[in-house]
């Protein structure tokens, strides 16, 4: 009954835009529960969301539930869990955000205002400083902004993130002064430190924001984030930064890897290679290595062959790439068979890449030319790991020498691993367009396919064959009507 009165009075305070300070003040029933003070600063949080909005609609406050903790057992000692309690972004501390409340994005109110400073006297906790903060925000107090982020003093990850969207806000200028009192403080969050650099970079700080992306990066080198920072920097002082760190053992293979690429877009390709070499030494990555096959093929086949056996199937297939730019063809091709037979890395990146490493090898190897690549594409789809791909890459080599035959024999091996092969159906055109269409018909996932029926028809007409073409063009334009390229090519066959 208690409760029902101070909520009638709240509501008619909130209206009338007066009396707030007395009704957040005003307490509830006796607290109950194994800790009734952490019980009641989360009462008085998810109530000060609701005042805030009441405020800013002018509108009673919602009804209260009644005081009374939900928890079962004590909470854990320290700060308090804010994961009972709703943020001002609309989240809880576990879990997602999904959209922002009326609590934050209402107008900011002197009312409320002037209520969430009484409240110093009572103790903030850390949402009602939050709030305080961000009404001071709406209102232009950065000033008063900054002060609450002082008083509030949020140490730790968790604590840290509650504050990282009101204080990214702030001005260069006022953000960096309590950031820097935040560190100072002594830190493992790397998105403090980060977010920290970003100010500097804003204010062009661009050395001292370089120090502590790399600090970043120590706390955290598994996000990527820091390294993508350092390259947005001007190349001078990323190559400084990155060489002090290589000098005092902070530089990584990723760090490595940027400084190689730095380097290469200053001219200084030695340079490049040695750290690309050194990179790839710490922890072997395709695309490293084809950044170092770029600068000298040459030099990289020689660096790679002592990598590859090391290195797994990116090793042998990063060699095979350096001999073919290098104009050995033989070597490039005995380099991208070995790499089928070689371990593929667990890392999640890398075996992503290569789960199709046959279709990979296969695709390097008709670069080669049909010479090289027609026995070692015959081994490659022959073998266990042979693929539709596969087979359909060999008929490509075959048609370009002219052995048809072969061709629809390897197209027809595609098909039947495959039956919905892309490639293969549009080769197979190529050699005998009934036959492609018959599997057409029967391929469920590209009857609807209205390219491939085009493409159908073009075979059709360019063996004279116009009644079968002109059915093929009308089946691509029913699927695709408003695709003016089927009703030229109708038109193209006359009557």
């Amino acid at each position: 009954m208690e409760h029902a009165r101070t909520f009638a009075a709240l509501g008619a305070a909130v209206a009338l835009g007066a009396g707030l300070t007395a009704a957040l003040l005003d307490p509830p029933a006796p607290p109950v529960g194994p800790d009734p003070t952490a019980a009641r600063a989360a009462w008085l949080e998810r109530r000060v969301v609701e005042l805030e909005a009441a405020l800013a609609n002018r509108v009673p406050a919602p009804p209260s539930a009644a005081y009374a903790p939900t928890v079962s057992q004590p909470p854990a000692a320290g700060r308090v869990r804010e994961a009972e309690a709703p943020r001002e972004d609309g989240a809880t501390e576990e879990g997602p955000r999904e959209g922002p409340t009326p609590a934050a994005t209402s107008p900011a109110s002197p009312e409320l205002v002037s209520a969430l400073e009484a409240l110093g006297a009572a103790g903030h906790t850390g949402l009602q400083w939050r709030l305080l903060a961000r009404s001071y925000l709406a209102l232009g107090r950065m000033d008063d902004v900054v002060r609450c982020v002082r008083a509030a003093s949020p140490r730790g990850a968790e604590e840290y993130g509650e504050w990282t969207s009101l204080l990214l806000e702030l001005p260069a200028e006022l953000r960096v002064a309590p950031l820097e009192e935040l560190a100072a403080l002594g830190t493992d969050n790397d998105e403090l430190l980060g977010d920290l650099a970003d100010a500097y970079r804003e204010q062009g700080r661009e050395v001292d924001a370089a120090r502590l992306y790399l600090q970043a990066r120590r706390v955290d080198p598994g996000d990527s984030e820091w390294r993508d920072s350092l390259a947005t920097l001007s190349d001078g002082v990323r190559v400084a930064a990155l060489e002090e760190a290589l000098v005092t053992g902070g530089a990584d293979a990723s760090l490595l890897a940027l400084l190689g690429q730095t380097y290469a877009a200053g001219g200084r390709a030695d340079d490049a290679a040695r750290a690309y070499h050194q990179a790839l030494a710490g922890e072997f990555r395709l695309e490293w290595a084809q950044e170092l096959i770029a600068l000298d093929a040459a030099r990289a086949a020689s660096e790679l062959e002592r990598l590859a056996p090391g290195a797994g199937a990116p090793g042998w297939l990063a060699l095979g790439l350096a001999y073919g730019a290098a104009g050995d063809a033989e070597a490039a091709a005995a380099a991208y068979v070995r790499s089928l037979s070689a371990p593929i890395p667990a890392d999640g990146e890398a075996a992503a890449s290569l789960t199709t490493m046959a279709d990979t090898v296969a695709q390097q190897l008709l670069a080669l030319g049909p010479e090289v690549a027609i026995p070692r594409l015959e081994q490659v789809a022959g073998s266990a790991q042979g693929t539709a791909f596969t087979w359909a890459t060999l008929a490509s080599a075959y048609l370009s020498v002219e052995r048809p035959a072969d061709a629809q024999a390897a197209l027809s091996r595609a098909l039947e691993l495959e039956p919905d092969n892309r490639m293969a159906l549009l080769q197979l055109l190529a050699t005998d367009p009934a036959t492609a269409e018959a599997i057409l018909q029967r391929a469920d996932a590209l009857q609807g396919d209205d390219e491939l029926w085009g493409d159908l028809g073009d075979a059709y007409r360019a063996r004279e064959r116009r009644d079968d073409a002109r059915r093929c063009y009308q089946r691509a334009r029913s699927l695709d009507p408003n695709d003016s390229e089927w009703v030229q090519s109708l038109a193209g066959l006359g009557g």
